[in-house]
């Protein structure tokens, strides 16, 4: 194994959680430094303001039940949830079906905007370009690396990417 795939999980598990932490405190701080009124709520808005807050509130559902599903996927199949340990096995059947990141994506198209209209948070849109670019720099290039190499003898992972879109 080389130093790459070695030194990989250790790195990653820290990283998914403070990229997480960091996003979210940079979104508060800059909302109350430079507040923006695009999703900034007024009292004067008072219908908008529920509206947007009832989708926020299906969008954090939406997302704790990808993300809820895909434990229960890494749990049948032995397999730890947390990106920081190695895994043994690719996983291809429910939510990973449909994406090769489900819980990245459960956290940037879901949980990150449905924060965002809940608290009314313009910054929390404003930074999903970065947190796009971030889970995938940071996050999704070397796992897939990782499993690319890991899953390689008998064209696993190929056939799994030519199958399965990483976002949706």
């Amino acid at each position: 194994m080389n130093k790459t795939l070695s030194a990989h999980p250790r790195c990653i598990h820290r990283t998914s959680e403070f990229l997480g932490i960091l996003l979210c405190a940079a979104a508060y701080i800059l909302q109350h430094s430079y507040p923006i009124a695009f999703f900034s709520y007024r009292s004067d808005q008072s219908s908008c303001i529920h509206v947007c807050k009832a989708i926020g509130y299906l969008l954090l559902v939406f997302s704790a039940a990808i993300l809820k599903s895909n434990q229960i996927e890494m749990a049948t199949y032995g397999q730890p949830h947390e990106p920081g340990k190695p895994t043994t096995a690719l996983i291809t059947t429910g939510p990973f079906h449909y994406s090769r990141n489900p819980t990245y994506t459960a956290i940037i198209l879901f949980l990150q905007p449905g924060l965002a209209l809940v608290f009314g948070s313009s910054w929390l849109v404003i930074l999903l370009p970065i947190s796009y670019g971030l889970f995938w720099y940071v996050m999704v290039k070397p796992e897939e690396e990782y499993l690319q190499e890991k899953f390689r003898v008998g064209g696993e992972w190929r056939e799994y990417c030519e199958h399965t879109r990483r976002w949706l």
